[in-house]
């Protein structure tokens, strides 16, 4: 497909053949909550969303349990798309108290399919320790343009990121915002299409 080569053929593979495979267990970036993979955290607009981030990051920079649940510790690259590097410096310190780890901030990024991919791959090929990938927001690279605003488009936005989470066996974790309707069931309160929970690995 990269090369533009049609391929006319499916490769299969029987039921007995795939029984016999042996895969590897998902890795978890922090035990039995995050493995490597997309995720999304939503919440309401101001509900402390990008402070939660921020703490989980540098837990999993400096190996520390997040609430009961060990981490692998490893890099941190952080898109905080959202806040200029002063508000990011007090939030630092008042998470970090000073120890701040291995955390890689970035305040301005493309969106995808304008760039962001290429950003990311080329980051990850050179820092191989970054082991988690936090995007403070979604909205923030995603193209509103109307006709990418639907179920495809939202899917399509995700699965380039998972194939990249995936692809350098990391986890990535979207923020993004809840609908101001409320709903019984809260996954459905995530703003934008189902689109976005049915690509990624898990919501919160």
């Amino acid at each position: 497909r990269m090369l533009g080569i049609k391929n006319t053929q499916f490769d299969v593979f029987s039921a007995d053949e795939v029984m016999d495979m042996e895969f590897a267990e998902p890795t978890f970036l922090v035990d039995k909550l995050i493995s490597n993979g997309l995720h999304i955290l939503a919440g309401p607009s101001k509900s402390g969303k990008s402070w939660l981030a921020l703490w989980m990051a540098h837990r999993i920079s400096t190996g520390q349990p997040i609430w009961d649940f060990d981490c692998r510790p490893g890099e941190v690259l952080y898109l905080s798309l959202e806040d200029p590097l002063s508000r990011v410096q007090r939030r630092l310190v008042d998470v970090t108290d000073g120890h701040t780890g291995r955390i890689w901030i970035v305040t301005e990024a493309e969106m995808i399919g304008n760039g962001l991919e290429e950003q990311l791959v080329n980051f990850l090929a050179e820092n191989p320790a970054v082991n988690f990938v936090l995007i403070d927001t979604l909205q923030k690279i995603r193209d509103m343009k109307s006709e990418n605003y639907c179920y495809a488009g939202d899917y399509r936005t995700m699965s380039i990121l998972k194939a990249i989470a995936d692809r350098f066996h990391i986890a990535i974790l979207l923020i993004h915002h809840t609908r101001k309707q409320p709903s019984a069931d809260p996954f459905d309160m995530i703003s934008g299409t189902t689109g976005l929970m049915g690509c990624a690995d898990s919501s919160f």
